[in-house]
């Protein structure tokens, strides 16, 4: 073997070494930790959930930070909404999450569930002074708390921190693979208020004006 393939392979297994057994960065949360995210509006909760349903998506599309959010919004019952099994893998560290389980299904009817986009954002986590990727789906919940009153709480599901990178020898397709490292975390605040912020809008938005045929358009989702 000569000089130079032995010198490829060296710097090969360092690079491997490095991968392997480098210590992974220590993040720290700056921010206010509030373990619920919620607030009292004047609409009951049937008409709070059909303005949801009409403009929800709209509004996030149209939003400059959340956009990305706008293709995953989803009703109770609907396809990729949580169950309570799925929720147990992520109730750790999320008070509002494990809360939010107890309740069970028939407390979930006019709920959302707001899918986060492929690509993490900068949040509340930072490596020293690097900003850390966060990534986080979100559970809208209305509870009826009068005819003319409803409790709406923003929860974040399964949220967590890109801190790096995982090497595997032997990956998906056998190969050596370089996959992202991703760890939960604890729920952020900054992204729940502004989330609430936004279906609040929505919510006390005077809905749209029936059509000729009397009916309010539906949203298609």
């Amino acid at each position: 073997m000569t000089l130079g393939r032995l010198g490829l392979l060296a710097l090969i297994a360092a690079g491997l070494s490095f991968l392997i057994f480098s210590p992974g960065p220590r993040y720290e949360r700056h921010g206010l930790a509030k373990d619920f995210v919620e607030r009292t509006v004047g609409v009951n909760a049937v008409a709070a959930h059909e303005r949801l349903a009409y403009g929800l998506e709209e509004e996030l599309v149209s939003h400059a930070s959340l956009g990305r959010f706008g293709s995953g919004v989803v009703e109770h019952q609907g396809h990729g909404f949580p169950t309570i099994r799925m929720m147990n893998f992520h109730l750790e560290n999320n008070v509002g999450l494990a809360r939010y389980a107890l309740l069970g299904d028939e407390a979930w009817t006019q709920d959302f569930f707001v899918k986060g986009p492929y690509r993490p954002w900068v949040s509340e986590c930072l490596d020293g002074a690097k900003p850390v990727p966060l990534s986080t789906d979100f559970l809208i919940h209305l509870e009826p708390i009068a005819d003319d009153r409803t409790r709406i709480e923003v929860i974040e599901y399964a949220p967590k921190v890109t801190v790096g990178t995982n090497f595997r020898l032997c990956g998906r397709h056998l190969f050596p693979e370089v996959t992202p490292d991703t760890r939960p975390v604890t729920p952020t605040t900054k992204d729940r208020l502004e989330m609430l912020d936004l279906v609040l809008r929505v919510v006390e938005r005077e809905p749209p004006k029936a059509g000729r045929n009397g009916a309010m358009g539906t949203h298609a989702r």
